[in-house]
């Protein structure tokens, strides 16, 4: 394909993904609530959720790795996805929602890092190509569509976040399927060795553990922000805005990410994002009124970014060639999905019990064990 027709087949394909997870990420919990679970209740959903996750994207990471390419495993998601969203719609009790959450999770979860994984090699034969000016797309996609149907559904129905997200899943399969590229073969497929090997590797099991420590915070964070806008006063149309704010406030870092990296380190810049999570926890746990606590989420902007981008590339670097998409799933099943896990239970119990700003000093305290 052609430079140009490749660069933007690329940043339409993040478009369309990222305004697909922004029909639902935002959303998940006020639907939740809507439908009449409990904190606890919700926490469960959340752990089943990030539970999903860790076993799945594994999973499909070694079956494209040894059997498939990275084009068939996301298409093969991509369209069940569009079509298990549907089942959201009718479910009222809580076993219902559970499972139409883990028939969902299975095909979504691997989404996001096969997708990233195969944008990095797209790179390799591109070097003039950029990871985080693409992945940048992304955010902007999710900051428009998050706070433009946060503001539909404050007068229409919770239930059009999952029409959305179904049209916009259509539309990155389409767009998928015209990038000619499949992903390489590996001339050597890997093995369950290759994978034991890399688990034993100390700087790949020290690195996950400290991204699984701060995504503890992190994932309580994004299942409970909603709660922390509603106490402090805002509404639906403000937690639209929230998800629109912290989205936005992302684009500078995505941009020049990599000249962070390559002029401090990839560890260097991700010990940065995790002090400043501290901070931004913290200053959210004493915020009395919406507004503050929405300006405080701008932190957003350096914190996601850098951290994700980092994360990614770190663990790209060290990682051998041949189980790229198992490792980079590794960690986002062990270190991004474990920690969610434990932040969404946890935090669930924890609002049980305590106040929403209880809880954002015990998520900041959390960081600074990842960070130490």
């Amino acid at each position: 394909m052609k430079k140009i027709s490749l660069k933007t087949n690329l940043k339409a394909l993040y478009f369309m993904f990222y305004g697909g997870l922004a029909c639902y990420f935002p959303f998940i919990t006020v639907y939740l609530k809507n439908r009449g679970l409990s904190f606890t209740q919700i926490g469960i959903v959340f752990a089943i959720q990030s539970l999903i996750s860790i076993i799945a994207q594994p999973v499909w990471g070694f079956v494209t790795d040894k059997y498939l390419n990275k084009k068939t495993t996301l298409l093969i998601n991509l369209i069940c996805c569009s079509l298990a969203i549907f089942l959201f719609i009718p479910v009222k009790s809580f076993l219902m929602i559970a499972s139409a959450i883990f028939i969902l999770i299975l095909f979504q979860s691997p989404i996001m890092p096969i997708t990233d994984t195969y944008c990095y090699e797209l790179i390799e034969t591109k070097p003039e190509l950029q990871f985080g000016k693409i992945r940048l797309i992304g955010s902007v996609s999710f900051a428009i569509i998050s706070l433009v149907l946060g503001k539909i559904i404050a007068f229409t129905n919770i239930n059009l976040t999952f029409i959305t997200y179904s049209l916009f899943f259509i539309a990155a399969i389409l767009l998928l399927w015209n990038i000619e590229h499949k992903g390489n073969s590996n001339i050597s497929r890997p093995t369950i060795k290759d994978i034991l090997a890399v688990l034993k590797d100390y700087r790949f099991i020290l690195f996950v553990f400290a991204v699984l420590t701060a995504s503890i915070s992190t994932g309580a964070h994004s299942s409970y922000v909603p709660v922390l806008i509603e106490k402090t006063g805002g509404d639906i149309s403000n937690i639209g805005f929230v998800w629109f704010a912290q989205a936005m406030s992302e684009l500078p870092m995505f941009f020049y990410g990599n000249r962070l990296m390559r002029r401090y380190g990839e560890l260097n810049v991700f010990l940065f994002a995790v002090a400043l999570y501290v901070i931004r926890f913290f200053l959210s746990s004493v915020s009395q009124d919406y507004t503050t606590a929405i300006i405080i989420q701008l932190l957003q902007g350096v914190t996601y970014p850098i951290f994700l981008v980092s994360a990614m590339q770190y663990v790209n670097k060290i990682v051998p060639n041949k189980i790229k998409a198992s490792g980079i799933t590794i960690l986002s099943s062990l270190g991004f999905g474990l920690g969610g896990l434990i932040g969404n239970l946890g935090g669930g119990i924890i609002l049980e019990n305590h106040s929403i700003f209880f809880l954002y000093n015990i998520i900041a305290c959390i960081c600074l064990l990842s960070l130490l």
